[in-house]
């Protein structure tokens, strides 16, 4: 899945989706899953950073990104370092919601700053707007 692909996932869906978390793990972190266990399909496949190292299963490695505000600001921090989050929210819904790059000033607002994103959970808006500013950055 491309980031435009992923962007494009989050845009459509309406709420947390484990199956979203699996594409940002592969997609934005660069994790890969396999099953060691082909023959027993019950079996929860393992999964895998790009350098071959193994973590475990996807329902205790795969962070929640989509539906838990600290692992999406956990993947905003491992991706953005010292960018800041700008948002107002009703309800636990985002709206004008983005991300500033830590070069940000008020006098020069295009520089280092993601699209804002609205009428998201609050989760899911920091991870859209985590990987609209991955894309605008051409980050693969």
């Amino acid at each position: 899945m491309t980031l435009s692909e992923l962007i494009e996932a989050l845009e459509k869906a309406n709420g947390p989706s484990r199956e979203l978390d699996e594409a940002i793990a592969i997609t934005v972190l660069g994790m890969s899953k396999r099953n060691r266990l082909a023959e027993y399909p019950d079996v929860d496949p393992v999964w895998e950073i790009r350098d071959g190292k193994t973590y475990g299963s996807p329902a205790v490695m795969i962070d929640r990104f989509t539906a838990s505000v600290d692992d999406a600001l956990r993947l905003l921090n491992q991706k953005f370092p010292g960018w800041r989050i700008c948002f107002e929210a009703v309800d636990g819904i985002a709206y004008d919601l983005f991300i500033l790059g830590p070069l940000y000033r008020d006098d020069y607002p295009e520089r280092e700053s993601s699209p804002p994103i609205a009428g998201k959970p609050i989760a899911m808006a920091l991870v859209l707007a985590a990987i609209k500013a991955l894309q605008a950055r051409g980050d693969a």
